[in-house]
């Protein structure tokens, strides 16, 4: 079905994983480039998938199978009325294992906290299992609770998972939105970065981080904050965004000089910012006569996907889960 949209002007290919429409991206842009002379912008694959993915991997190389304790709590009480009803009358607590998701790895923070706080009555519930107080589950998952709580270690390790966790999930929060965050996408992913080294790093996660893009490292120079208080970074990294935009044949070479200049003019004037959204913002304080070549380019830059956010915000089963977990 024809769209009425020029091809020759798409600027970006989303994609959804780190490994998801590479080749596609790679015959897209070749034929961008015989047909129409004209070169896709490349600032990554989805970092929310990298931050989720990065984490699953760091938990999974680690061979702790905290995830699949987490898991199996849940379904040990879940598949049974009878072992829910022994577990809260004998041990007084209403409260129950929450609903581990493997594919929102983030997003089990809370279920692994909720673990912890009932770790007390779960070691008092095999006890009494294994006294035969109270009838023994036949079943997997019952086991790989035994192998858990006779390790010493045990509450180090879901405490380690839940601080990580917790250290990323705020990234989730600010990027699974609508709102144009690809200024601020370099500066979120380098906080997580240098918080997480202080704890362990692995190079090779890292190689399709979008904060290894320059576009990305460079499209700080859209940031408020940034173009407030660093001026003479901003106009540094804002030049390198210009001379990218040339090697993509986005933007004439002639052009530059303009636009370089009505962006140091701009932020020779910033004004008082009010709005949280930045399109808003920059279309209320740039979209005038003397920043006519600039607003032209930043509207460019502010299409740009940070990720998908809209897929990842009602992906799988996040409205079953909330409503699960909640009634727990």
């Amino acid at each position: 079905m024809n769209s009425g949209l020029s091809i020759c002007n798409l600027a970006q290919i989303s994609m959804d994983g780190p490994s998801v429409n590479w080749k596609f991206f790679t015959d897209m842009k070749k034929k961008l480039a015989d047909d129409y002379e004209t070169i896709l912008i490349n600032i990554g694959s989805c970092g929310l998938h990298i931050v989720h993915n990065s984490f699953k991997t760091g938990v999974t190389a680690a061979e702790w199978k905290v995830e699949a304790l987490l898991s199996l709590l849940f379904y040990l009480l879940k598949d049974s009325p009878a072992r829910r009803e022994d577990f809260s009358k004998v041990f007084g607590s209403t409260r129950l294992p929450l609903k581990f998701v493997n594919h929102r790895w983030l997003e089990n923070e809370t279920v692994c906290e909720r673990a912890l706080e009932l770790w007390e009555d779960i070691l008092k519930y095999v006890k009494a299992v294994e006294s035969k107080e109270i009838t023994k589950p036949g079943k997997k998952s019952y086991e790989t609770v035994i192998e858990a709580s006779k390790g010493k270690l045990i509450r180090a390790k879901l405490h380690f998972f839940k601080c990580v966790a917790g250290q990323i999930r705020p990234f989730l929060a600010i990027f699974q939105n609508d709102k144009p965050l690809t200024p601020f996408l370099s500066s979120e992913l380098c906080n997580i970065i240098r918080s997480l080294m202080r704890r362990f790093v692995k190079k090779e996660v890292l190689t399709k981080c979008p904060a290894l893009y320059s576009v990305v490292k460079n499209l700080s120079a859209l940031n408020p904050r940034e173009m407030a208080s660093n001026v003479k970074h901003c106009i540094s990294r804002f030049k390198k965004v210009v001379t990218q935009l040339v090697s993509v044949r986005r933007i004439k070479e002639s052009d530059c000089e303009a636009i370089i200049q009505e962006y140091t003019s701009f932020l020779d004037s910033i004004p008082a910012f009010g709005s949280d959204r930045l399109d808003e913002l920059l279309s209320t304080y740039m979209n005038t006569d003397p920043y006519h070549n600039l607003f032209k380019v930043v509207q460019l830059l502010l299409v740009l996907s940070h990720g998908q956010a809209t897929v990842e915000r009602g992906f799988s089963v996040n409205t079953e889960l909330e409503v699960e977990n909640l009634a727990n």
